[in-house]
């Protein structure tokens, strides 16, 4: 959890859905080892093995709670981007070319899309 704050992202990806997709890889790579341990009951017994699980059921939550905060976070953005919606992305000035607020946002919904996390949005 040292990049927590900062996390590794993926070229070509915002840095809205970089962050969900960090959890969810941590996520995973978490989950594979559990699932060898619950073939095996035997290694929860005793303290040792109630703390892993604590640890585990720790790690989980935080890292669920991560990827809840940002796409809230996202999600209100999409109210204040909504503005930005009605300007028009192609201007005949060749300087400003689009709105990068708007741009953005596509760029979030489709990568957001690809990860099955915005199903219902539309």
């Amino acid at each position: 959890m040292r990049n927590y704050d900062d996390p590794v992202i993926l070229r070509n990806i915002t840095p809205v859905s970089g962050r969900i997709l960090w959890a969810r890889h941590l996520a995973q790579r978490i989950e594979e080892p559990m699932e060898i341990f619950k073939k095996h009951p035997s290694v929860f017994q005793g303290a040792a093995g109630r703390r892993v699980i604590h640890m585990y059921n720790r790690v989980s939550q935080v890292l669920l709670e991560y990827e809840i905060l940002y796409h809230s976070a996202w999600l209100k953005t999409i109210a204040v981007v909504d503005e930005g919606l009605t300007d028009l992305l192609f201007r005949p000035d060749v300087t400003q070319c689009y709105n990068s607020s708007v741009f953005e946002l596509f760029l979030n919904v489709y990568h957001l899309l690809g990860m099955h996390f915005v199903k219902c949005l539309f």
